[in-house]
């Protein structure tokens, strides 16, 4: 919605605002197709969608459009109505900071969104700085910049090359285990099949003997070499699942109730009868309203690769091991993805 607020004219906009009756509402749907670029590796055809061009930006001129809430609305979602009166005030600082939010930007978005643009074959992403209720600002960020955050001043390609080359690895075996499952039909009460896989990877420098870490591996200008082995569990499907359980605990934040709310019923209530602020005529039927998440898909990469895998196969008590390695070549030799 925030990303129609900022390419759409005022007036087209705020036809499609909850509050707006429906008589004023627009009718007509834009018929023009989505754009996108497609990269292709051994496995894999990615899509990455593409926002806005604009012929002054150098490389292909494309960029998306990434709008950013402050940290109270992110990580108190539910009160985003209290959240809504948080500032940025100024550059630096713990709260109320441009820094804490690009800090907090590069921790948790600035890979995937390396990653889209680079699938895309985009020049960067453009942030729009926001609260709900009011835009603090913009900031444009290239390719380069996110990948130096990241990585430091190193070639990014490379990384991205080992990423997606181990993940073709996981996701084939992946397909080997549950491939010829999609049209299985389940019997009432049986459970979903688990299986858990665990990766463990080492970074190796042409002629070297030790292992080293990621940062020395990409740091360097040798061929960088991953050795990686993939082992099939043999814990018991409710140990697996008693593992995932405790992994996904892991991984979700906390909410608190909205003011007001005191109980799980409560909640519940008011969790179904939200409609953000839209008015409903008497004979309108009431719409359940939708709370979703956007997901960046990731993954891909496009043409110019060097690097070459192999593995040949192990055992493990109760379960099987897969062992290869993945090996890039010096950073000079991986440019940027061309245009699909």
């Amino acid at each position: 919605m925030l990303e129609k607020f900022l390419t759409v004219p005022e007036g087209e906009f705020k036809t499609y605002l909850r509050d707006t009756p429906q008589e004023d509402a627009g009718n007509e749907h834009d018929t023009r197709r989505e754009a996108y670029r497609y990269a292709l590796s051994d496995c894999f055809v990615m899509r990455s969608q593409l926002d806005c061009v604009d012929p002054r930006l150098p490389s292909t001129g494309v960029f998306d459009i990434k709008t950013r809430a402050a940290v109270p609305i992110r990580m108190d979602v539910l009160n985003y109505e209290e959240n809504s009166g948080y500032l940025i005030k100024t550059l630096t600082g713990q709260l109320e900071s441009f820094e804490r939010e690009y800090y907090d930007l590069i921790r948790s978005a600035f890979l995937k969104y390396s990653f889209q643009v680079r699938i895309g074959n985009m020049d960067g992403i453009f942030v729009a700085y926001h609260n709900t209720a009011r835009i603090f600002g913009f900031q444009y960020i290239s390719l380069e910049e996110m990948e130096a955050r990241l990585y430091g001043p190193v070639n990014g390609a490379r990384i991205f090359e080992m990423c997606l080359s181990l993940l073709e690895k996981i996701l084939g075996e992946v397909v080997k285990v549950y491939g010829q499952r999609n049209g299985t039909k389940k019997q009432e009460g049986e459970r979903c099949p688990v299986t858990r896989f665990d990766v463990n990877v080492a970074s190796y420098l042409y002629g070297g003997a030790e292992p080293v870490s990621w940062v020395d591996a990409v740091s360097d200008d040798r061929p960088w070499l991953l050795h990686w082995t993939m082992s099939h569990s043999a814990m018991s499907d409710d140990q697996v699942r008693s593992s995932l359980e405790k992994a996904r605990s892991r991984q979700g934040a906390g909410m608190s109730f909205p003011a007001g709310v005191n109980s799980l019923e409560e909640m519940e209530k008011k969790w179904n009868d939200m409609d953000f602020g839209r008015k409903y005529s008497g004979g309108e039927a009431k719409e359940d309203a939708e709370v979703g998440a956007g997901v960046d898909r990731a993954g891909g990469r496009g043409e110019g690769e060097d690097g070459h895998m192999g593995a040949s196969s192990g055992t493990v008590e109760g379960g099987y091991e897969l062992k290869g390695e993945i090996a890039a070549a010096s950073p000079q030799s991986l440019p940027r993805p061309s245009d699909p």
